[in-house]
């Protein structure tokens, strides 16, 4: 759509007006959330069959994190900065309306498994809550890219850190028990989840970076630029030449 409007610019009168709503590059973020489990009653723990009326308490978002791509700059939010937590500390509401315009404002979506869980996971919650879906953002997701590219010893987001050597690497925890006291109410246990959401999507963004010249099909990113300079389609730079 950007490049259209840019291309249709001489055809109209307002010319400066309507070159002012066009973004000058792609806005491109790393997202990651973190998410309760569900609560139910089971007979036994080995594949166990939870029919919906076992079902105490559904799903929802506790977190989620988010890294500008150029600068680095990480925005994450938990249940824990509303005041709705003192009412109910598993309402995810006031925190989807966050995550929606952060989504609604992104052109690009970096995440790790972002297709299969991370976007319909946060769609099913916006869903939920009765919101309409935001603008059209493209999703990419480096756990595809790394299955279709490469034969890893593991495509976890830590593994692959490690085998790439990025800058960031991804934070351990301290397992299930934090999972357990976030959804117990415990604000210092929501603290120390959101340091560890955060620093999945440095180690997110140092990751993608590594690998962005082997995702295929990834956004052209130079079509989102005012100009008509000759750029590079996976990161945007101008720094390109004809390979003899």
């Amino acid at each position: 759509n950007d490049f259209l409007a840019r291309e249709t610019l001489s055809k109209i009168d307002s010319v400066v007006e309507i070159t002012s709503q066009i973004k000058d590059g792609p806005v491109i973020k790393v997202v990651d959330v973190e998410t309760s489990p569900e609560i139910a009653y089971s007979f036994r723990r080995f594949k166990a069959f939870i029919s919906p009326e076992q079902v105490i308490k559904r799903g929802y978002l506790l977190s989620y994190s988010s890294a500008d791509l150029h600068t680095g700059e990480v925005e994450g939010r938990n249940l824990t900065n509303y005041d709705l937590f003192d009412i109910d500390h598993t309402d995810d509401y006031a925190m989807c309306l966050d995550l929606w315009q952060l989504l609604d404002d992104a052109d690009i979506v970096v995440a790790h498994n972002g297709v299969k869980f991370d976007r319909a996971y946060i769609n099913q919650r916006f869903a939920y809550h009765g919101m309409k879906p935001p603008s059209t953002y493209v999703v990419v997701d480096t756990l595809k890219a790394a299955k279709k590219q490469f034969a890893l010893p593991s495509n976890a987001l830590k593994e692959m850190c490690l085998y790439f050597e990025t800058e960031n690497f991804k934070l351990d925890n301290e397992g299930f028990p934090l999972w357990k006291a976030c959804c117990e109410g415990d604000r210092d246990a929501f603290g120390r989840m959101q340091t560890y959401n955060d620093g999945d999507v440095l180690s997110l963004r140092d990751l993608y970076l590594k690998l962005l010249a082997w995702i295929p099909q990834h956004p052209n990113v130079s079509a989102f630029y005012k100009d008509e300079v000759c750029r590079c389609p996976r990161c945007g730079s101008t720094d390109v030449g004809i390979v003899e």
